[in-house]
Parts: C-alpha cells; structure tokens; sequence
C-alpha cells in the first residue's frame, strides 16, 4: 500500500470566473505501473462542489458536507503516467484563500480496496500558494490603539517612542530561572520562524536585564529605557512569559513598521487571568508526526497558553502502542468502520511507539 499512495496524486487548481464562484479543476494522476479502472475518488474540501451542478468528464455520486466522491465514466482506463482532470464549474463560493481548496483524498479500487492519494495543496493558475487573502490595510488597529502586538494584550501598558528594530534581544544579566526562560523562547521563535532574523542572541543591540521580583508565579514586569529593557518576574514561568512578549513586540515592529513599534520608554505589567489555558488536539481520527507535535508546542508557548490534551481515544480507536497493555493495541487501533472499509475513514492502524515517541 505504501507504494501505491506514493504513486498516486490528487491536485486541483482553481480559476475565477465572472458572475460565478470559479472553475475547480481536479486531477488524478497515475505515476505507477499499473492501470485503474472502475475505481472512485473520495476527497474532502472546504469548497464543495455543487450538487446541482454536472461535472465535466466525471459524476458526483456521494456528497456529505465538505467529503465528496467522483467516479469517471464507465469503461475509462486510467493507465500508468496518465492523467483524469475534472472541472467543477459550480462551487459554494469562491475560495479566498488556498487552504480552502482540496484537504485529503484516498482512491477506492474496483475491489473495495481503500488507497491513500497525496492531495497537493490548491493552486490558482497553477501557481503555488494562491489565491491568497487581499493585503490588509496600512493599520487595521482601533482608533487610539498603542501600536504593539502582544497576545494576549497585558492588563496594564503605557509606552511611548519607537526604538530601532533591526537588533536583537540580549539577555546580558539575570538569574538562571531568566536564563533558562530566554533561551527557551529563543528556541521556540527559531523554530516558528525559520526564515526570519532571530529575535534572540548573545549578543544582541537590545540588552535585557532580568530581576526577580516578588508577583505571581505567571507574572512580570517590562521597563522600557533608552538603553535597555529590565524584565522582573519571580520565577521562569513570569520570565518565560515576559521574554515571548518581548519577541511578540519586537517581531511585530520589524515586519509591520508601518503599524507597530518596538517601545523606548514605557512600562508593562500583566499575569493571565486564567491558571488553565489549553488546546485540545484530537490525535484519535488524525495522525501526527512528533515534529509536528512540537511545532504545535512551540506554537502554544508562543501565545501564552500552558495545557496540551490530547484526545486520545475515540469510536475510530485506540492510538497511543502501551507496552504494558498490548491488548487495547490489538483490539482498538483500528475501529469496526475501518475494517468494515466503509470509505469514511482510512485503516490507521495502531501507532508504532519508537515513531511517536518524543
């Protein structure tokens, strides 16, 4: 099966069109050696494609919200190194963006067999990454909004001037609770933002001084001088929080000058006003690789939330391996709809524990 998914691929691009929602055209293609026929694509997309509406070289026989599946023409013969494209010419609206184009995609074989598609993100003109949203206005912030992007916005500021974004922030003093939170942040802000100069180094132009101070375990405190930035907290928690704040200012001020700036003077005060700030990620129904766990992670710790569920198990199954517990594996990996191979679902199977473990 592995074989057969990596030879087979699911891509649509889309055209505007006047008067209308646009022209989605999917395409099947077969880059293995071994012909298909009498097979169907099931396939899920925030765009649907109309019901009403008649496809061009294929037919809508199931449709379930956004999950569809198209069958081609009686007798066709999708042979090696070809291709199946289908225009849909109604749509439920123009996609304003690329991400709601095509999401996943399988192939059900003649023999009811269930094969993985790579589905490539939508395309528009063929190009990659579009279409994309307009450019936002110059300033999208409320009249008399302070010119800072902080999430969530702290609970007392009052800032004035703008400093030089260009540099980096420099933890130049401080206790080993700030060190370990500075050089946490820094590390997470590497990894969500591969592409951009870093926000934090050793030897950066903003200089930090970190101090503790008696707040709560969440809590800080940014001074803005000329000169430097001094960040109090009583723990790494407090300093964790202020560092990501800082970088959150500082990141916002260099891509948007325009509309934001990094403070000269000034002063910050915030705690949250929840102890409980999570995101529930359903890892039942859908698989994710460790790096994406950690990806999302860094994505948590940058907007200041501090819980992770992961929605284990579901009716789809089981899916974290227990050594200790090898039956759950072998008798709830893989729910009753998978095996009855109903099209709804793909067979995941249980998780290999050396693979997820982090």
């Amino acid at each position: 099966m592995g074989s057969e998914a990596a030879s087979l691929y699911l891509d649509s691009d889309w055209a505007p069109s006047e008067g209308a929602a646009g022209v989605l055209t999917l395409t099947l293609t077969n880059s293995s050696e071994r012909p298909h026929k009498n097979f169907r694509v099931a396939f899920t997309s925030h765009v649907q494609l109309d019901p009403r509406g008649k496809l061009k070289g294929a037919s809508l026989v199931e449709q379930i919200s956004t999950y569809h599946v198209i069958a081609p023409p009686a007798g066709f013969v999708l042979r090696p190194g070809h291709s199946w494209s289908v225009p849909a010419d109604r749509l439920s609206y123009p996609p304003q963006h690329y991400t709601s184009g095509l999401k996943s995609g399988y192939l059900v074989l003649e023999n009811g067999d269930v094969v993985p598609v790579e589905a490539r993100p939508t395309t528009r003109g063929r190009e990659g990454g579009m279409p994309r949203l307009e450019a936002p206005l110059p300033s999208n912030l409320p009249r008399a909004a302070l010119p800072v992007a902080i999430v969530p916005f702290p609970r007392g500021i009052e800032i004035a001037g703008r400093r030089d974004a260009a540099g980096t922030l420099q933890l130049l003093e401080g206790p080993r609770e700030a060190e370990l939170a500075f050089h946490a942040v820094a590390s997470s802000a590497s990894c969500l933002f591969p592409s951009r100069p870093p926000l934090f180094s050793h030897t950066g132009a903003i200089v930090c001084a970190a101090k503790r101070a008696d707040m709560g375990e969440e809590a800080y405190r940014i001074d803005f001088t000329a000169d430097a930035v001094a960040l109090l907290a009583s723990g790494q928690n407090g300093f964790f929080y202020g560092f990501v704040t800082l970088g959150q200012i500082l990141r916002a001020a260099r891509e948007r000058p325009e509309q934001f700036v990094f403070p000269q003077s000034g002063q910050i005060i915030d705690a949250p006003r929840f102890g409980w700030r999570g995101m529930l990620l359903d890892v039942a129904r859908q698989v994710f690789t460790v790096q994406e766990l950690l990806r999302m992670l860094d994505h948590l710790a940058w907007h200041k939330l501090n819980r992770l569920h992961l929605h284990l198990s579901d009716d789809e199954g089981w899916r974290l391996d227990i050594p200790g517990v090898a039956v759950v594996k072998e008798t709830r990996s893989v729910s009753l709809r998978e095996k009855n191979k109903s099209g709804l679902l793909f067979p995941f199977g249980g998780l290999d524990r050396q693979r997820y473990h982090a």
